[in-house]
């Protein structure tokens, strides 16, 4: 998505959570995150920790074309941790190793002795695609920029780049690999399909977890509670908006689509163009927005929050 400015919003976690609103179309790739106040006070609290300004990329149109090939992971990040160059000594580019064909199947498993390759079929659903198991499993994929970036939705993203052959990882390097560290165990990489109905998804929700690149804030950040930062709401004629900042006017909204998949899951739209997957696993809904997740709870109204209040005690007064 193309990022979502607003004056709380002043770091790069914030800006992860993108808007792709009409009136960003033509927004420029450096972007200054000091312009669009959620109230007047709140912008002269915020301006005071303001950063230096953001360069945002400009998402990538993806065609079906751009998955096809041998794909090998940059970076793994199971819920806190992240992973650049190695998993437990071994290095990326023997996991995970996933191969995309044009007929529509495709195989991943990790280059190590003794693993079982698994295979799937995969649809391209809005610019994303879902690969399909054997075990009523699903895996989702996207392309935000030029990296693909695998999820299962709750916490475990792969970054992937593509290669020309993949390599195997010798006996012994994988045998000094567990001397080291013991038994390795891989997380596993899949959503189980689940039986929700589209009402499920509509209503209110509101943010108390979110997580980028390994970075975590739980119940606030900066201060400033979760669930009146990030607000989402999903109507049953498809239609969603997610709320930075506030739940009245001075609120930046952003307009999507969303549509159940067969999987449970549902994909989260603007120009039919997938920009990220929610899900309802324990009555909490997962946003997965490639780089980011949060997590959502149902509300009957959005709750109170008082931002003038707010700017006024980070100033001291």
């Amino acid at each position: 998505m193309k990022k979502i400015t607003a004056a709380i919003c002043l770091t790069a976690a914030m800006l992860t959570f993108s808007g792709c609103s009409d009136k960003n179309k033509n927004t420029p790739d450096t972007v200054d995150t000091t312009t669009a106040p959620v109230t007047e006070a709140a912008t002269e609290a915020a301006t005071e920790e303001a950063t230096e300004p953001q360069t945002v990329p400009p998402r990538k149109k993806v065609e079906e074309s751009d998955y096809f090939g041998k794909w090998i992971p940059t970076r793994i990040i199971v819920g806190e941790d992240v992973y650049e160059d190695a998993y437990k000594d071994i290095d990326l580019k023997y996991l995970y190793q996933l191969e995309i064909n044009e007929d529509g199947t495709a195989v991943m498993g990790h280059a190590v002795p003794d693993c079982e390759k698994n295979s799937y079929n995969w649809l391209f659903i809005s610019g994303m695609i879902e690969m399909n198991g054997d075990s009523d499993t699903a895996v989702y994929g996207s392309m935000p920029y030029e990296d693909l970036i695998l999820t299962d939705g709750e916490g475990v993203k792969i970054y992937m780049e593509h290669t020309d052959e993949f390599e195997e990882l010798s006996e012994i390097g994988y045998e000094a690999a567990q001397d080291y560290n013991g038994d390795i165990e891989l997380p596993e990489l899949s959503v189980e399909k689940e039986e929700i109905s589209p009402s499920e998804y509509v209503g209110k929700w509101e943010c108390n977890f979110y997580e980028i690149d390994g970075m975590v804030y739980r119940g606030d950040m900066f201060d400033v509670p979760l669930n009146a930062l990030f607000r989402m709401e999903l109507t049953t004629d498809g239609k969603a908006a997610f709320i930075v900042g506030s739940g009245d006017e001075d609120a930046v909204v952003t307009e999507y689509t969303w549509e159940l998949t067969a999987n449970g899951c549902a994909v989260l739209c603007e120009d039919g163009e997938s920009v990220g997957i929610i899900r309802i696993k324990k009555n909490e809904l997962y946003l997965d927005e490639s780089n980011s997740i949060s997590h959502f709870a149902k509300v009957d109204k959005f709750e109170d929050f008082d931002w003038d209040e707010f700017a006024a005690a980070e100033n001291g007064q």
